[in-house]
């Protein structure tokens, strides 16, 4: 899976856990590569920061753990 599919994903499975995916603007990168953030949909509170990978295993654990 490339980089966009992956965002894709990410944008799908945090939708369906009713949480925001999108990129971090308190950190911009982590080891060169960009920093995103899942965050709370009413407190805005932030969850998870990490880079793409991590945030998409945050987000399948997180959806397979809820079935």
């Amino acid at each position: 899976m490339n980089s966009n599919e992956m965002i894709k994903e990410c944008r799908k499975l945090a939708k369906e856990q009713k949480i925001e995916f999108k990129r971090s603007k308190k950190v911009g990168t982590i080891n060169g590569k960009a920093c995103y953030e899942l965050e709370s949909g009413i407190q805005h509170k932030t969850l998870h920061q990490g880079c793409l990978n991590t945030i998409y295993e945050t987000l399948l654990s997180a959806a397979c753990a809820n079935q």
